[in-house]
């Protein structure tokens, strides 16, 4: 099976992945790159902090970077449609609020 690494993306710094994983494709990398994001932002959120992360890279054996997920494209599905697509979304109480275009 490949190995591929996630590394970790924040504004001022990479976290590099030092050991890899296998995975039976780079679909299943995605997969994992996707799931990582969520739990690391899942994690922020319950501690009330900011999510810092932007990115997983994943690269192969070789350090090639062969594919990216973006902390927005991982969480966007789990929101709901009227949000999906702003990049700029405020709260009212729990509610969300989405600035509307002039």
């Amino acid at each position: 099976m490949p190995r591929y690494y996630l590394h970790l993306q924040r504004p001022d710094e990479c976290i590099p992945d030092e050991e890899g994983q296998e995975f039976r494709s780079l679909e299943e990398a995605y997969a994992a790159a996707r799931a990582a994001l969520c739990e690391i932002a899942g994690d922020h959120l319950k501690a009330s902090q900011k999510i810092v992360l932007e990115a997983i890279d994943i690269a192969d054996v070789e350090g090639k970077a062969v594919g990216m997920v973006s902390t927005v494209d991982a969480l966007s599905p789990l929101l709901p449609e009227q949000l999906r697509h702003h990049r700029s979304v405020t709260f009212q109480g729990d509610q969300p609020t989405v600035p509307r275009s002039p």
